[in-house]
């Protein structure tokens, strides 16, 4: 048996896993902390209120998708890739 997603278009596989990567309230948690700004790792383990392991595996998706991005430094801090974008993302969310 074929797969369901063999037909589909390239624009709703990418989609697809684009949505997949915000569908956790643990990552969403995220893109709402990062609205207000770049954040270290510890301060988003304290405002997330999750052990520092789940927040880093929860960020992986996010900068796969190219909703994060992590800046490297001497503090590595996390930032949205398109502040613009996500906020109107989260906004759209907001009036659901």
């Amino acid at each position: 048996m074929k797969s369901q997603t063999s037909n589909m278009p390239t624009d709703a596989k990418c989609l697809s896993r684009t949505l997949k990567a915000v569908a956790n309230e643990t990552r969403l948690g995220i893109l709402y902390a990062l609205e207000t700004g770049d954040r270290q790792l510890n301060d988003l383990v304290v405002t997330i209120g999750k052990p520092y392991p789940s927040v880093l595996q929860h960020l992986k998706p996010l900068i796969d998708e190219g909703w994060v991005t992590k800046v490297s430094g001497r503090y590595p801090a996390y930032h949205l890739a398109d502040r613009s974008g996500v906020s109107r993302f989260m906004d759209f969310c907001r009036s659901l």
